[in-house]
């Protein structure tokens, strides 16, 4: 948002920077609003790519059942190491609940922090043959990205011409005995 304005005064770099977020706004809101009106889905786009590549993570992995009351599930990922290094393989703990209600449990904590469903999810919801769509945040929704990037801006220059020195204001100056007068670090003369 600063690129080109280093070696502008205060102001105006705040002002452009105001004007940078207003601009990233705009074409964000254009964007969602488009979405929304020509695609015929449910969710943000996005969405349709994480799911397409996390779908096609989860039908590599291994995937076996370990509950009886819960559906809980072992799932085994061929993970590969560095340069020179052989694959070896990880094990996720899935853990679905009693019903399928939407809330889905993984020791990769993505489906917590993201609130999507994860490559381990994807492949345990598709051995027991439930559907993603009820693991997906309503977040994620078109109605919801549009509202994200609704929001509103109001220009500062309203309240005043802040390049302009005005005599009647007091003057805040710092402590003067608390500024360093020696250069590098403390401790030394």
């Amino acid at each position: 948002m600063i690129r080109g304005l280093r070696g502008c005064p205060l102001v105006e770099i705040i002002e452009g920077m105001l004007y940078g977020i207003i601009n990233y706004y705009q074409k964000r809101h254009a964007a969602a609003v488009l979405h929304s009106t020509t695609v015929q889905t449910p969710y943000c786009n996005k969405m349709y790519i994480w799911m397409d590549k996390a779908v096609a993570k989860a039908s590599q992995h291994i995937v076996i059942a370990m509950g009886t009351h819960d559906n809980r599930f072992e799932i085994i990922v061929r993970a590969k190491g560095g340069v020179g290094r052989e694959t070896t393989l990880v094990t996720h703990e899935v853990n679905l609940g009693r019903q399928f209600d939407g809330r889905a449990e993984c020791t990769c904590n993505k489906p917590m922090l993201l609130h999507v469903p994860c490559s381990h999810v994807l492949a345990s919801l598709a051995q027991v043959g439930v559907s993603s769509g009820g693991y997906i945040s309503t977040f994620y929704l078109k109605e919801n990205v549009v509202q994200t990037w609704t929001g509103e801006f109001f220009g500062f220059m309203a309240h005043g011409d802040f390049s302009v020195y005005n005599k009647d204001l007091p003057i805040c100056l710092p402590p003067m005995e608390l500024l360093r007068h020696s250069h590098g670090r403390g401790g030394r003369p």
